[in-house]
């Protein structure tokens, strides 16, 4: 049995002995087997009043407000004296944490273009996360830095997927007007990616927080250039983002196909 102090789980302080290799093991696995179950269960709602829907996403966002703010308040209970070391906690670094954020905003800001970011951006830090977890999972004790990796990561792929199968996302390249549409997304997108340039080079609070800088984790496990692998990162991006839209798109050229296919005289 593992015994630790109140002072040791809420400040993770994980001991030496307890690593483990929990990926795909059975807390891994139940989490995942929860995270999908919910995701389908909530999908059944999809019908139901537009207020129901509105507060589950809001009763999501609580839980991980829950989570942020307590893990703020942890990591400030301790003196600091650099404003780098107070921006570095106060601010969400990696993308997962942006994603998290997204979702938090995208309750107030409650524009069809910013639910449709927020879901892209989420579901895959969550694909990433869940296909290979290098937090939560990596210690036999689950003290707060676990509980916190696991749980976001957890909230926001339901609340994430969720926004999709409600009804508040609307993939169109082209909605009233293409400015009003899938543009408004893209400039969501390199605000992104200038935030993430103003963490690494203005403010140094991140080194790598969506993985285009050399030497990344995912470039190791390639063994690739980082020439070689910047065209494939972007050109992934680009198939992954362009996916939302074009599913759709697809799925209603083979529907209406069918629909308007004169079926065969029998004589």
């Amino acid at each position: 049995m593992i015994l630790l102090s109140l002072y040791d789980w809420i400040y993770s302080k994980y001991p030496s002995d307890l690593a483990y290799n929990g990926q795909w093991k059975p807390l891994h696995i139940i989490i995942l087997l929860l995270a999908i179950s919910s995701i389908v269960g909530i999908s059944f709602l999809r019908n139901k009043d537009k207020r129901i829907k509105n507060w589950l996403i809001v009763g999501i966002g609580i839980a991980l407000v829950v989570l942020e703010f307590s893990r703020r308040i942890i990591n400030f209970s301790n003196p600091y004296f650099e404003f780098s070391s107070v921006i570095h906690d106060l601010l969400p670094r990696p993308w997962c944490a942006i994603s998290v954020w997204s979702l938090l905003l995208c309750t107030i800001i409650d524009k069809k273009f910013f639910y449709n970011f927020a879901a892209m951006s989420g579901i895959i830090n969550c694909i990433i996360y869940f296909a290979y977890p290098v937090a939560g999972f990596e210690n036999k004790a689950i003290l707060f830095e676990s509980v916190y990796s696991i749980g976001t990561h957890t909230l926001l792929i339901i609340g994430c997927v969720s926004l999709i199968t409600l009804g508040f996302t609307d993939f169109r390249y082209k909605r009233e007007t293409l400015k009003k549409g899938a543009l408004k997304e893209l400039i969501a997108i390199v605000i992104l990616y200038t935030y993430a340039l103003i963490e690494i080079y203005i403010l140094k609070i991140e080194a790598d927080p969506l993985f285009f800088m050399p030497g990344n984790d995912v470039e190791d496990i390639l063994g690739i250039p980082h020439t070689l692998y910047l065209v494939i990162y972007f050109a992934f991006l680009t198939l992954y983002f362009n996916s939302f839209y074009l599913i759709p798109m697809l799925k209603n050229y083979i529907k209406n196909k069918k629909q308007n296919k004169t079926p065969l005289k029998v004589s």
